[in-house]
């Protein structure tokens, strides 16, 4: 008897031990098909995700060794635990059961809260923090099932046929687990209909739609005569396309060698306007035929002059004037520009042209005061527009409502407005400090709350940027989705006629699902946001249509764009 006494801690520490490795074994196995093998299936769209599906067991072969570590060591924890206990453990078998949940899920989850602190160390070895849930779920079922025998109520047999049913069964429910969150396999709900405008085909001639435009996509504009202009670069070529009435032609623009495009929009007279980076900044005008003629900066080929930003007041003519990040075309031809200051620290000013003068009309110099209102720091709304230190080194799109109000998307983390007063409005995005609160995105064009403090973040995959806004003074943005749920299927592009335009926007869908999300928003006047439309890098806007396109890898590792439309409810 005393012999026994003696020993029954040794069995317990041993008994505990194995079911540990073999519970963490089976922990593992189950938290890899969720998290690395969730994640792999969710990096495909809908409609692809049957053979990352298929690779599920793999995943959860690669959870074993994992499993295991956490089952050892949550084990010999409880081992600690069961040793005292053992010996004077009288309890009924629902006790026994009781006691061995809880003496395995509560080691097991200090070890899997310890596992997520690791994890930016150890990297892909530890999938996900939500890991502690289902590692203590399954350490809590394994300690039901091995209580009574890891506290010496029942022999001490391992495997049992209950056992292995019942692990059969929860690998089962487990691997449809995946399916079922991230979801499904083959088929998908109804999303947004589209039409294809341009770039869905593989033969160059004929419909616009069933033409491939290849190149890098650096900006988009659409005119009020109905055309639809690309601007794209492949090495150091660059070439305007043009859509009208179905149709597509392009030609190239020589004059744009090894030079940066920030920003794409359309003037007053239906040409279009392109701010240039490098160098000397200076705004061209590119008409349809590739030819190019600078309308603002000094002349990239001669000038010879000093390279400091001139003051305000000074005649535009020859003046010098900074890397420009934006371009914005008023209704009665006055271009104004985002002009970057390089030096120790990095800001902007939009100035435009009054009287043949350069004026500023947001932001200030900063002459080695970081004091006052800034983008970064944020700022009360309603602060002078010149008062306003727009301290980024980012591309700045603007848009000029048909109203003349000028909006900017400063620092890429919101847009302001400037008002008729010359104060600075905030329009979207947390710059004053203050953070919204709206609903997730649902379906297209559905009011989402106040687009104030709504945090954004500007851009997309193209080179260049664009801020748009229509005829009834809303603005059109893209937004980088960084929430932790993917939008949902009613955003996928949907009803695509053709099996050769489908299987380009099938190529575009799954490029787009590895690089990351992007939403289109949308803000009223009255300053509501609504996420309109998804997976577009620039965007325009003509008429009671909405135009996305989307720069994408083609399976030929050709840079392509793609162009679709859809209608602007009214």
């Amino acid at each position: 008897m005393a012999s026994e006494t003696v020993n029954a801690p040794v069995r317990a520490v041993g008994r505990t031990l194995a079911g540990g490795a073999g519970v963490g074994a089976l922990t593992g196995m189950c938290t890899a098909a969720v998290f690395l093998g969730g994640a792999a299936i969710e990096q495909n769209p809908p409609g692809q995700r049957l053979q990352p599906f298929l690779a599920l067991p793999l995943y959860m072969l690669i959870g074993i060794p994992i499993g295991v570590v956490c089952g050892l060591v949550g084990a010999l924890l409880s081992a600690l635990l069961a040793a005292g206990l053992a010996p004077w453990w009288r309890a009924p078998m629902w006790a026994s059961r009781l006691a061995g949940g809880l003496l395995f899920a509560v080691p097991v989850l200090l070890t899997s809260l310890l596992g997520t602190l690791l994890a930016p160390h150890v990297g892909a070895l530890w999938p996900h923090p939500a890991i502690t849930v289902p590692a203590m779920v399954g350490a809590a079922v394994g300690g039901f099932w091995l209580g009574p025998w890891m506290l010496g109520v029942t022999p001490a047999r391992l495997v049992t046929r209950r056992g292995l049913i019942w692990s059969a069964a929860t690998t089962v429910v487990v691997l449809l687990v995946p399916a079922v969150t991230v979801g499904g396999l083959p088929g998908r709900s109804p999303g947004q209909r589209v039409e294809v405008v341009a770039g869905a085909g593989t033969v160059a001639g004929g419909l616009a739609a069933d033409t491939p435009v290849t190149g890098r996509l650096l900006g988009m504009t659409a005119s009020a005569d109905g055309g639809l202009r690309l601007l794209t670069a492949q090495g150091l070529e660059h070439t305007l396309w043009t859509v009208r009435d179905g149709r597509i032609s392009h030609v190239p623009v020589p004059g744009l060698d090894e030079i940066t495009v920030a920003q794409v929009v359309t003037g007053p007279d239906g040409g279009m306007y392109a701010a240039l980076r490098q160098g000397p900044g200076s705004v061209v005008r590119i008409s349809p035929d590739g030819g190019m003629v600078r309308v603002l900066g000094p002349d990239r080929a001669t000038y010879q002059g000093p390279t400091v930003p001139v003051p305000d007041g000074t005649p535009v003519d020859g003046a010098y004037i900074g890397v420009l990040e934006g371009v914005a075309v008023s209704a009665d031809g006055r271009i104004h520009f985002a002009e970057s200051r390089l030096g120790e620290s990095t800001y902007q000013v939009v100035r435009t042209v009054r009287d043949g003068r350069l004026a500023t009309v947001l932001g200030r110099e900063m002459n080695g005061d970081w004091r006052s209102a800034s983008v970064r720091g944020g700022f009360p709304d309603g602060v002078p527009s010149t008062g306003l230190t727009i301290d980024s080194g980012y591309v700045t799109p603007m848009t000029i409502t048909p109203e003349g109000m000028l909006y900017a998307a400063v620092g890429a983390r919101g847009v302001v407005r400037v008002g008729a007063d010359g104060a600075v409005h905030q329009v979207i995005g947390a710059l004053t400090g203050t953070t919204g609160d709206v609903d997730r995105p649902e379906t297209p064009w559905k009011d989402r709350g106040a687009a104030v403090g709504v945090p954004v973040s500007l851009g997309g995959d193209a080179e260049g940027a664009n801020l748009v806004a229509d005829t009834t003074g809303d603005i059109y943005l893209t937004n980088r989705h960084w929430i932790d749920e993917r939008l949902p299927e009613s955003f996928e592009w949907d009803g695509v006629a053709g099996d050769s335009r489908q299987a380009v926007v099938e190529q575009a869908r799954k490029d787009r699902w590895m690089k990351g999300e992007t939403e289109v928003l949308r803000v009223t006047p009255d300053g509501r946001v609504a996420t309109v439309a998804a997976q577009a890098d620039l965007i325009a806007v003509q008429g009671d249509w909405l135009y996305l396109a989307q720069t994408f890898q083609a399976d030929d590792d050709t840079d392509r764009v793609l162009v679709v439309r859809t209608p602007i409810p009214r």
